[in-house]
This record gives C-alpha cells, sequence and structure tokens, in this order.
C-alpha cells in the first residue's frame, strides 16, 4: 500500500450524523504518484481503523490497455473546429 503524495483529507462530522469531506490537491506533489495506462491517478480513499481518519492510498489497478492504445482512442481537434 502506497499513500498518494498531495492529497489531504479532512472530515467534518455534523451532530445530525452528516458529514463533509474536504479534499486538498497539492498539484506539484499530486504528479509525482504513479500514472496508470489510461493516463490516471487511481486513489482509494480509506479510513482508519485505529484513529477513524480518512486517508488516500494509490489504486494499483492498472488497465490492460496500453499507453499507444489509449493514445488511438483520443480525440482531438484543430483550434479552428472549437466554436469558442
Amino acid at each position: 500500500m502506497e499513500f498518494a503524495k498531495g492529497i489531504k483529507l479532512n472530515e467534518k462530522r455534523f451532530d445530525n450524523g452528516d458529514a463533509i469531506v474536504n479534499m486538498s490537491i497539492d498539484v506539484s506533489q499530486v504528479m509525482e504518484n504513479p500514472i496508470n495506462n489510461d493516463r490516471f491517478i487511481n486513489v482509494t480513499i480509506k479510513r482508519s481503523k485505529k484513529n477513524d481518519k480518512l486517508y488516500a492510498v494509490i489504486n494499483e489497478y492498472y488497465s490492460k490497455k496500453t499507453i499507444e492504445e489509449t493514445e488511438e482512442e483520443l480525440i482531438t481537434f484543430s483550434d479552428e473546429s472549437i466554436p469558442f
């Protein structure tokens, strides 16, 4: 299990049982995480049994597609085709 770099989670629980989770992303650090073949950084949010805190770990699921296969699926636009 690898902790996700550059992601901080803060949970606020309310008396009525509701909760809000705020996530902060440090862009310069988050890019240090492994990028899968689909060009995603997969992160799983977990809750610690020890102190009930949330934390982010790298989800090591990787697509069976290669980067080359993914690039073939990308749609590109020229500047002239964008209406704004």
